[in-house]
């Protein structure tokens, strides 16, 4: 049997429509593994839902780092980080940036989950021909951990409570672990 392009994307939207619904159900009755298992699909579940004992028990990729020029009260943030998202204050690095930091160490590094930045130097150590780390990251994000910007409402780099919140609200670590 052949179908018309017409028909043809009639019965695509009935398929989907119908997987969608199931998908739905089976996941409001936590049983979305029998779902998929139904579409010989199961594989897509393991995609996105990544090992979080990875993250737990690899002192490397364990980790978030957070970059900005000035840090102060950090074992507050830690406590913060900890009562909001129940993630270890060892889990949390937090480093002030001098001139000689050198970036490159970021490069394909499997230390952090994800690294978070306020407001930093534009010029810097391994950053190559990029104007800033955040360039260089825009540029090649496949080469580093999710970089998350600790901004205000203007999009400006900030240090504050809220916009680190936001940050790990968002990160890697509290996604799939958490």
């Amino acid at each position: 049997m052949r179908l018309n392009s017409e028909q043809l994307q009639s019965l695509i939207n009935e398929v989907l429509n119908k997987i969608q619904l199931d998908l739905i159900r089976g996941n409001a009755q936590d049983d979305l593994e029998s779902v998929l298992s139904k579409y010989g699909i199961s594989q897509f579940i393991e995609e996105i839902t990544p090992n979080c004992e990875f993250y737990r028990n690899n002192p490397r990729g364990a980790k978030i780092l957070v970059l900005a020029v000035f840090l102060n009260k950090i074992d507050e943030w830690k406590m913060r980080a900890k009562k909001r998202f129940g993630i270890d204050p060892d889990k949390i690095d937090f480093v002030e940036l001098k001139s000689n930091f050198n970036f490159e160490r970021l490069r394909n590094s499997d230390v952090y989950s994800d690294i978070i930045v306020g407001p930093i130097p534009h010029k810097g150590v391994g950053i190559g021909d990029n104007s800033s780390f955040l360039a260089a990251v825009a540029n090649h994000p496949e080469e580093y951990p999710k970089v998350h910007r600790m901004q205000d409402g203007n999009g400006n780099l900030v240090i504050s409570q809220s916009a680190f919140e936001r940050c790990l609200q968002n990160s890697n670590f509290v996604r799939e672990c958490i």
